[in-house]
């Protein structure tokens, strides 16, 4: 197969996302584009930095940066430490 096989492919921090040759990678998933509003929402709301919820939530600001425009998946544990820090219910991070 050689290097054939990964024309297909985009190399993006680390991570392979499909291209299907020259075509646009699909969307970022709906319900971490909706975690990423929420969160900046309610950060805005606070007139909270960046740096403040992270340090509020035990991540870095590169992280929340990250998570914030939604090129980062997050755990279960990440939503719970951010909805904890908002003395939110997680489920609340995910309402439209």
């Amino acid at each position: 197969m050689g290097n054939a096989g990964l024309s297909r492919y985009r190399v993006s921090a680390g991570h392979r996302e499909p291209s299907l040759c020259g075509m646009p990678t699909p969307r970022r998933p709906v319900l971490r584009q909706t975690l990423a509003a929420n969160v900046r929402k309610e950060r805005a709301r606070r007139n909270w930095s960046q740096e403040e919820l992270a340090s509020r939530s035990g991540l870095s600001q590169t992280y929340m940066s990250q998570m914030e425009s939604a090129q980062r998946a997050v755990s279960v544990d990440v939503i719970e430490r951010i909805a904890k820090a908002f003395n939110l219910d997680a489920d609340q991070l995910f309402r439209r």
